[in-house]
């Protein structure tokens, strides 16, 4: 860790920063997110004999600093099921971390609003006569009798490393740039195109994004029945209606006349439906379903075991599949030889009913060569087509803005009245427009 006065640490370097401990650690934020609370508990397991009660933390201990995105509940519980003692100061918002001698004032940020991972300059170094007054203030680690001796340490330490600090400051100057008009236009550009979203309406959005997201389940390629054959127009140079007709309905893979059935198929689209009405509610006003995000897992294991009993049942559809598409080949042969034997000059004009060796042999060689010109389809090839797939995407401002989505989330029970209510307020209150769809 670097001792500059002004430093960007991300919450990375922040947790380096604590698992680096060798005497004590001092935290003090409005809440606490999930990479922190881990290198806690991980310096703790390393330095347990003699660091326990030598780690402190303080937060304001409320579900709203929470719900403003400083922190998590995951982070909660990893510290209290280690045992780790936190302290509660209500409405705390002032930040900063101490690790043996080294301090700095955080200004912590919102998840909601910047990300783990961004790098900002946002710590400054905190002197050693500070560092004495936010350990006694805050923590009462130096008692009362103590606290003038521990300043008059303190003042002497830092009166030595006054010319450090001087040289430092003087090399290190920030890069600080005038604004200029290319800038500014773009920054304006910019807002216009995409005002900003208020804050509290977006942490709004993603309490609820948080319950429920959208999910387009689909079982892709399992309507085999519905496949025609296409017959290549230059394989079928004849003008005759009828069998341009008879072509068009007998060409379908599996004709409607034929009993085909495929039972592990049917048994399976059956899963599918049953999979979408178990976990899945559906609503008029989008094409997707929304599913409820405590049961994604389980609808996911679901989605997963019908999968795996499809690929179990794949070689007995396969065997059936082709079996139909042999009987389909031998039923469209019929149906040309029929068709070309009743009506010779389909042929040639020179055909007729009064050749009927020569007659015979130029039909068979007519149906052989258009039969063998159509791009028959492999059994393997349609299985390859079948999958069950779920596409999730989250709600978004927009959803919830509409007063037609928000009472369908009423009606299928993903919020309750008082949920409606308090979107109904927020979209008011914020002066935000109320669509209908």
């Amino acid at each position: 860790m670097t001792t500059n006065v002004f430093e960007s640490l991300s919450q990375e370097a922040l947790a380096a920063f604590i698992k680096a401990a060798k005497n004590e650690v001092f935290l003090c934020l409005p809440s606490i997110q999930e990479e922190l609370a881990h290198s806690i508990v991980e310096l703790l397991k390393e330095r347990k004999s003699d660091l326990e009660q030598r780690i402190h933390i303080l937060l304001d201990f409320d579900s709203q600093p929470i719900r403003q995105g400083y922190g998590d509940l995951e982070a909660v519980r990893i510290l209290t099921s280690s045992g780790i003692q936190i302290h509660n100061l209500k409405d705390i918002r002032i930040s900063f971390v101490i690790i043996d001698d080294l301090g700095y004032f955080l200004f912590y940020e919102s998840r909601s609003i910047l990300p783990a991972d961004k790098l900002t300059l946002n710590a400054v170094k905190i002197d050693q006569i500070n560092q004495i007054r936010l350990k006694a203030h805050f923590f009462k680690n130096i008692p009362a009798t103590g606290i003038q001796a521990a300043l008059n340490e303190a003042l002497v330490e830092q009166s030595k490393n006054l010319e450090e600090e001087s040289t430092q400051l003087l090399n290190n100057a920030a890069a600080i740039q005038i604004v200029n008009d290319e800038e500014k236009n773009r920054l304006i550009a910019d807002l216009e195109l995409n005002p900003p979203i208020n804050p509290d309406y977006k942490r709004l959005v993603e309490v609820y994004s948080s319950k429920f997201q959208y999910v387009k389940l689909s079982f892709e390629g399992v309507n085999i029945k519905r496949r025609r054959i296409e017959i290549p127009n230059q394989a079928l140079p004849i003008a005759d209606a009828k069998l341009k007709e008879k072509l068009q309905t007998k060409l379908k893979l599996f004709d409607k006349q034929q009993d085909v059935t495929f039972p592990e198929l049917e048994e399976l689209s059956a899963k599918v439906a049953q999979l979408r009405t178990d976990f899945l509610k559906k609503i008029k006003s989008r094409d997707e379903s929304l599913l409820e995000k405590t049961k994604k897992n389980d609808f996911i294991s679901q989605m997963e075991i019908i999968k795996g009993q499809f690929e179990s049942a794949k070689e007995k559809i396969e065997y059936a599949l082709d079996e139909q598409i042999s009987k389909t080949r031998f039923q469209l042969k019929n149906d040309l030889n029929d068709f070309f034997m009743a009506n010779p000059q389909s042929l040639s004009p020179q055909l007729n009913e009064y050749n009927p060796s020569r007659l015979k042999i130029a039909v068979e060689d007519k149906v052989g060569r258009l039969v063998y010109s159509i791009n028959w389809p492999e059994a393997k090839d349609l299985l390859q087509k079948i999958d069950l797939k779920a596409n999730y995407s989250d709600i978004t401002i927009e959803d919830l803005q509409s007063e037609t989505f928000r009472n369908e989330l009423l009606e299928i029970e993903l919020i309750t009245q008082e949920d409606l209510d308090t979107l109904v307020e927020f979209t008011t209150t914020l002066g935000l427009n109320s669509a209908k769809s």
